[in-house]
């Protein structure tokens, strides 16, 4: 369920995003800038104080040994007359004897270590003991302002940012072309969907040099929409199925129910011979047992489509000797037509239901088969299990018709005659008996004329 806050768009957070971690990275580069500058130019600043130490050195040892220590402060403030650097003496107590004009009256600066420097009250600053045989005299500080570094430390700083601000907004406009450029595929896929949620079953998404992730997503999507299709295609495939079946099932029965009912009409009513009575009478039973039979075997496939494998008791069989025990059956049906070639297999089977399957197929032939040709049954084993083969010598099967043989209800005659055919269910029920015992059927034509149906069998029970 959608909220009712407006949701940022992910182009605008992949940008801020983007534009988020520039700036911490950019920010970061700045302060390390700024940090190493500034010790750069304090560095710069101290070792420009430590050699002028180094130059006054000899200056101070000579006019330590041969003058006073006051003598020392007019030779140090002639030295440092140039504005920049200021210098500040005191005694061996800390006392301050002379300090540059520039600077606080009775201020003591630390001393640091001799060749480092300090940072003091905006000056970076130098020191240096002043001895005399051995004698410590006082210290002499050279300091020089700060307020240059931080000039050249702020224009830096400003520069830097002008910089950033310009990288961030030439960042920001060619993310937003190269990000819109990259989902560009996913808003493409969007469609898509939107497409197929919409009804467009089937619709398919072409993402030319989209990225691996979102080139999955779009095989993903058109994977989804294939299915949804063929899903919608088989529900109307199977609705119409269903219309055709209750259309055919209210067909056959109403046949023979329009028959019973007109005959026992006539009984009603008393007209007829006592002999058109015997033929009505006749003509009822076999129309009612036409209709028990038909019930019988749509019962049948409800069953087998309701739970297939329960109404399978398997055992393992020699269908060899199987065959043997149905002969008499068999030839009952064909007579001299009908040839066995039987060869031992076992197989796992239930034997009272797959003879249901053998009698459908090879009445089913004998009916297809002039009475001067013959049906052949062969029995044997095949890979991984058993098949069983009828042959005859019919006219064979129409192309337009062997897509639909194992069909309900479906003829190849086109007026519904029963005078060779059935009521469409006894190749049904072949294919669902042997898909319940694990196995496939298929019908084709003979190269040299006639049908045959193969029923292949596995050798043991499926798990």
């Amino acid at each position: 369920m959608p909220s009712g806050r407006r949701r940022p768009s992910l182009t605008r957070t992949l940008i801020g995003l983007q534009l988020g971690l520039l700036f911490i990275l950019l920010s970061v580069v700045g302060v390390a800038q700024y940090l190493v500058l500034q010790r750069v130019l304090l560095n710069q600043s101290a070792r420009t104080l430590t050699g002028e130490l180094a130059v006054l050195a000899p200056i101070l040892h000579h006019s330590i040994s041969h003058n006073t220590f006051a003598s020392l402060v007019p030779v140090l403030f002639r030295h440092f007359h140039s504005p920049g650097i200021e210098v500040l003496v005191a005694n061996a107590s800390g006392f301050s004897i002379a300090n540059s004009a520039s600077l606080p009256a009775n201020v003591r600066p630390p001393v640091p270590a001799l060749g480092s420097y300090a940072v003091w009250s905006g000056r970076v600053v130098v020191a240096s003991p002043l001895r005399q045989h051995g004698h410590f005299l006082g210290t002499l500080w050279l300091m020089v302002s700060t307020a240059p570094l931080s000039h050249i430390l702020t224009a830096d700083t400003v520069l830097f940012a002008v910089l950033a601000l310009a990288l961030l907004v030439a960042a920001g406009w060619l993310g937003a072309v190269a990000v819109r450029r990259t989902l560009d595929p996913l808003e493409r896929v969007i469609q898509t969907t939107e497409g197929i949620a919409a009804g467009q079953y089937g619709e398919l998404t072409v993402l030319d040099r989209a990225p691996r992730e979102l080139a999955r997503l779009g095989d993903a999507v058109n994977r989804m929409s294939l299915a949804v299709a063929l899903s919608f295609q088989r529900q109307r495939e199977a609705e119409a199925e269903t219309r055709r079946f209750l259309a055919d099932a209210s067909h056959e029965l109403r046949t023979p129910l329009t028959a019973v009912s007109g005959f026992l009409q006539l009984w009603e009513e008393g007209e007829g011979t006592p002999d058109e009575r015997r033929q009505a009478l006749s003509a009822m039973q076999r129309e009612t047992r036409r209709m028990t039979r038909l019930v019988t075997q749509l019962l049948t496939l409800s069953r087998l489509d309701a739970a297939p494998t329960q109404e399978l008791h398997r055992e393992r069989v020699d269908l060899a000797q199987w065959v043997g025990e149905h002969e008499p059956t068999l030839r009952a049906l064909g007579g001299s037509r009908l040839t066995l070639d039987v060869t031992s297999v076992w197989a796992s089977i239930d034997a009272d239901r797959l003879v249901e399957v053998l009698m459908n197929l090879v009445d089913n032939a004998l009916r297809h088969t002039p009475p001067e040709g013959t049906v052949t049954v062969h029995v044997g084993p095949a890979s991984g299990g058993a098949r069983i083969v009828v042959d005859d010598e019919g006219p064979g099967i129409p192309g337009d018709v062997l897509p639909h043989l194992f069909e309900r209800f479906y003829r190849g005659d086109a007026a519904r005659s029963r005078d060779r055919g059935g009521m469409g269910l006894g190749l049904a029920i072949v294919r669902a008996l042997v898909e319940a015992h694990g196995g496939h059927v298929t019908a084709n034509n003979r190269p040299h004329g006639g049908a045959r149906f193969t029923v292949w069998l596995p050798a043991t029970a499926p798990s």
